[in-house]
């Protein structure tokens, strides 16, 4: 996972700035789901050597099991464990592929 000055790096860099509010780290923890202050979601993964941010679209889709998340969108599949928070994870989840 990049550490929090890459992860800001990285976000920053998306269309329109992105300061991430909240974030959820995957299970395995290498990958990121975040949550700014405007509903937007964005995810960022690994890719190589590096890692790789973009915005949540449409095809995102969650699956939630009690406190843990699985997120999917096409071909990727990540896993998180969001506590008490998971409804709400699912919630902006639904939003922002509604938006899309």
């Amino acid at each position: 996972m990049p550490d929090d000055n890459e992860l800001a790096a990285l976000l920053d860099g998306l269309p329109g700035g992105f300061v991430a509010r909240e974030r959820l780290v995957s299970t395995d923890g290498t990958s990121v789901l975040a949550a700014d202050g405007q509903g937007r979601l964005a995810i960022v993964i690994p890719h190589g050597a590096h890692y790789l941010a973009r915005l949540a679209n449409g095809r995102l889709f969650a699956e939630e099991s009690g406190t843990s998340l699985t997120i999917r969108d096409g071909s990727l599949a990540l896993r998180f464990e969001a506590g008490d928070g998971a409804p709400g994870w699912r919630t902006r989840i639904g939003r922002a592929r509604d938006q899309s």
